[in-house]
């Protein structure tokens, strides 16, 4: 089929024959049981048919030899259905259908080719006998011809008629009618479906629909290929009177603001009279030229739609189709479409309050009146409309495991409080209670409409989707599973894409796909050029922020020698303020590309880091060795791993040091498992751990609290150590744009220099490329950390940090740095009326970020 996008939906425009297109307006697939291959046409479409066999002998008798019409159907000893029908014409036909024994599934009607139906002589001289025990008609001679054929059902023996989902009634299917296609005629017609003319135009019908299914208004081709697809039912009367219309230009749909007012309408021509813009003050006009619409009727806009929204009536209830008149397909009433649907966790504005308590006023004073809340489609009431509140649950439910934190999940259970680690106080990103749906999100699974929900509206399942979308060889290969490498980015960091890819290619593992949610104001121009020339490439840009409801330093853990607070505490005590910014978070653009992916394993790369060739197959063993070390597991089986000790590179200048938080003399043991689990540059985990501990709606610290929340699940999770510390797996990086501000303590770097390994060399050249193309300052300060200086200290310059060759010397010269202060009460020094503080990170061990 060929298709466009319409306003968010898929419309079908033609249909692929061999290499010839026939263009349409609207197609029905209605090819008996090889209707089934529909499913490899149409997204997420399903026709679950059975087949049965057939053998039909044809017998010519002489007209008035039979007196009148007969049909006999029985089944004999074998499970065979026997039919036999005799015509007044002389016409007799003799059916035998293979018993259920014989009942082809949808997989075998997909293999079997319609050439080699064909009849079997056991089918035909059953159905013989049977007329011959009740007949002499046909005794003795034989048939004039023979025949087969495969009859369609339905798994649940009713047939299909109606609308193909997510084609704005571009689509349509009737199929499975069984025996009963010819009773089944009308009912079929009626669905695809009776029309009213608006104007007919060189062969061209502007309609309006009246009943049945189908787009609401368009146009149709009256013939196609000497067949006529639509039929005048009586004479429409030209149109005549004061309709208003509007000038579009012909090729921009908002066109000129040119109103006109309609005189007479004949054979597509309008005679108008100007009512405003410029033009002539009267005329006739073309409604179109060249195919390109040039005038259209105005029409009132619904509120902030640009397609059909749900709407509730006014007590705020859902509403869908109509049980009354059971023409209209959905509740409509236009000004009632903002729907409640967040929980406590989400936020209501003084606006949104007014308009509901005026919703409800408003219904109850036309109640007085005597005018009912009524559809403005069917004009039924509200009462006559399905109750959708149920659908609405089920979305809300498939949203909540996205707003748990792993603070609520202890608290749900205090027996797991042990298992808690520094990770600060994350916080789930703020969402209005109130959204406008669309109606289309009726037929999505109630996942993608939460996450359309989530993602304030800019996710749209039938535009960034994965139905159809890059699956050419991207199955799972004899052996080994397939692998779904995902990376959350933005568009500040566009330039280091050629080494997220370059990461991507250079990976020994087999099948892999990359899976890229960008946001920004603009998308990559490296990654669109990829997703032509690689179709293991996914990239989904989305014009959204990135949110900031929560403040950095929020992630920051302070040690007062009595216990850990965040610098939010210590930043909220002093009287500086945080401006929020509504958006997206990094905990829900991650859970977007576990949506996307399709793989059994889940596997993340930061844009920025470096990950050696075989890093894939070493972490994807290590994590089936949870399960024996089998390389095929079941998908359902849950599991992770991440690195428990890695190499670092400072950007500007690829040096590189190797760090392990288990050893390391300045991280303290309250951290070293936070270190060991809270970096999510080298998380691999199963599609099926996500699905059951998806990552929170959080700006910070979203991997740490996905591995706590793991943890409680009891999921395995696999430390993966390196052979030594010139065996490079991955590499996170230092530089003043990355989102973590590394591994340090106070202003001195973790670990120790090393060579460069190996297993890097190749990425390099890359690596300086984005060093020169992002202008990477040697030794730039990272900006949470000058803010960190700027909140905790408060006085001076913010010290330059201790790089890894300056270690040796600093420690010498500070051999106090990094130990623990003893306990004492000047902490009451955080009240209020102080403004002094401590030099944290200068005298002792300094915060540590929870971030990554």
């Amino acid at each position: 089929i060929e298709e466009v996008s319409d306003w968010g939906n898929q419309r079908l425009t033609g249909i692929r024959i061999d290499d010839d297109v026939v263009r349409c307006d609207v197609a029905v697939v209605a090819m008996g049981p090889w209707s089934v291959l529909a499913e490899d046409w149409f997204q997420g479409f399903r026709v679950p048919l059975l087949g049965t066999l057939g053998s039909m002998a044809f017998y010519d008798r002489p007209a008035g030899s039979i007196h009148s019409a007969i049909a006999i159907s029985q089944q004999d000893d074998e499970g065979r259905d026997v039919m036999v029908t005799a015509r007044a014409d002389g016409k007799v036909t003799c059916l035998g259908v293979q018993g259920g024994h014989k009942v082809l599934t949808g997989q075998d009607l997909r293999q079997l080719n319609p050439e080699d139906v064909l009849p079997v002589q056991e089918d035909l001289e059953a159905g013989r006998n049977a007329f011959e025990r009740l007949s002499s008609l046909t005794r003795g001679e034989a048939p004039a011809s023979i025949g087969a054929g495969v009859r369609s059902v339905m798994t649940n023996r009713a047939p299909m008629i109606g609308r193909i989902p997510g084609y704005g009634g571009t689509a349509y299917v009737a199929c499975g009618h069984n025996a009963y296609g010819i009773l089944c005629g009308p009912i079929t017609g009626k669905a695809l479906a009776e029309v009213r003319q608006l104007q007919l135009l060189k062969g061209r019908l502007e309609y309006r629909l009246e009943e049945g299914q189908g787009p609401s208004s368009g146009w149709v081709s009256v013939a196609l290929a000497g067949k006529e697809l639509v039929v005048r039912a009586e004479e429409a009367p030209e149109e005549s009177g004061d309709e208003e219309w509007e000038v579009v230009g012909g090729t921009n749909p908002d066109g000129i603001i040119v109103r006109l007012r309609q005189l007479e309408l004949c054979e597509g021509r309008l005679c108008f009279e100007l009512l405003s813009g410029e033009g002539p003050r009267r005329g006739w006009v073309s409604l179109r030229a060249a195919g390109r619409e040039l005038v259209r009727r105005r029409r009132e806009p619904e509120e902030g739609a640009t397609e059909p929204l749900l709407n509730t009536d006014y007590m705020g209830t859902l509403r869908g189709a109509c049980r009354g008149c059971q023409r209209c397909n959905l509740w409509r009433f236009t000004s009632l479409s903002s729907i409640e649907w967040g929980g406590p966790d989400t936020t209501t504005t003084i606006d949104d309050r007014r308009h509901a308590y005026d919703r409800k006023m408003r219904g109850y004073q036309e109640k007085r009146r005597g005018f009912s809340a009524r559809c403005q489609n069917c004009r039924c009431p509200a009462e006559e409309h399905l109750d959708l509140s149920g659908w609405l649950c089920a979305v809300q439910k498939a949203a909540r495991p996205f707003r748990e934190t792993y603070e609520e999940a202890i608290r749900k259970d205090p027996a797991y409080r042990h298992l808690g680690r520094a990770v600060g106080s994350a916080k789930t990103r703020t969402l209005p209670r109130h959204a406008t749906i669309p109606a289309a999100a009726l037929e999505w699974p109630v996942f993608d409409a939460a996450i359309y929900l989530l993602s304030l509206g800019f996710f749209d399942p039938r535009l960034h989707g994965r139905t159809g979308q890059g699956d050419q060889g991207l199955r799972d290969a004899p052996g080994k599973h397939l692998v779904s490498v995902v990376c959350p980015t933005s568009e500040k960091r566009h330039n280091f894409h050629p080494l997220l890819y370059e990461n991507f290619r250079t990976q020994s593992y087999e099948p892999k796909e990359l899976i890229v949610v960008d946001t920004g104001s603009r998308p990559s121009p490296f990654l669109l050029d990829k997703v032509q020339s690689d179709s293991r490439v996914i990239y989904r840009h989305f014009t959204v922020d990135d949110s900031r409801d929560t403040d950095p330093m929020s992630a920051v853990l302070v040690n007062d020698g009595l216990s850990l607070v965040t610098a939010e505490d210590v930043k909220r005590r002093r009287g500086i303020c945080f401006k929020p910014k509504t958006g997206w978070s990094l905990g829900f653009k991650r859970n977007l590309c576990g949506h996307l992916a399709r793989g059994v394993v889940i596997a993340h790369f930061d844009d920025d880091d470096l990950y050696a060739p075989d890093y894939l197959s070493r972490m994807v063993e290590a994590l089936f060795s949870a399960f024996g070390g089998q390389l095929v597991v079941a998908p359902a089986l849950k599991a992770a791993a991440t690195l428990s000790e890695w190499h670092m590179m400072e950007v500007k200048e690829q040096q590189f040091g190797f760090f392990d938080p288990k050893t390391d003399p300045l991280v303290e043991a309250p951290m070293r498992e936070s270190f060991q689990y809270g970096y999510g540059f080298s998380l691999v985990y199963t599609k099926s751990a996500w699905e059951t501990v998806p990552f929170p709606d959080v700006e910070w610290s979203e991997d740490g609290e996905f591995m706590g929340r793991l943890q409680l699940q009891k999921i395995p999770i696999q430390l993966v150590c390196s052979r030594d510390c010139h065996d490079g797996l991955a590499a996170h990086t230092h530089h003043s744009d990355s989102t973590s501000g590394g591994e340090m303590c106070g202003n001195v770097r973790l670990g120790y220099a090393v060579p460069v390994p190996d297993a890097f060399r190749a990425l390099l050249p890359v690596a300086r490329k984005v060093a020169l193309d992002t202008n990477v300052r040697r030794g730039s300060q990272h900006p949470l950390r000058a803010e960190m200086h700027r909140v905790l200290d408060g006085f001076g310059q913010a010290p330059s940090e201790v790089r890894w060759h300056e270690k040796e010397l600093f420690l010498k010269r500070n051999p106090d740095f990094g130990q623990r202060p003893p306990a004492t009460p000047q902490y009451k020094e955080w009240s209020g009326q102080v403004r002094g503080g401590f030099g944290f990170g200068l005298s002792y061990r300094g915060p540590w970020l929870r971030v990554s």
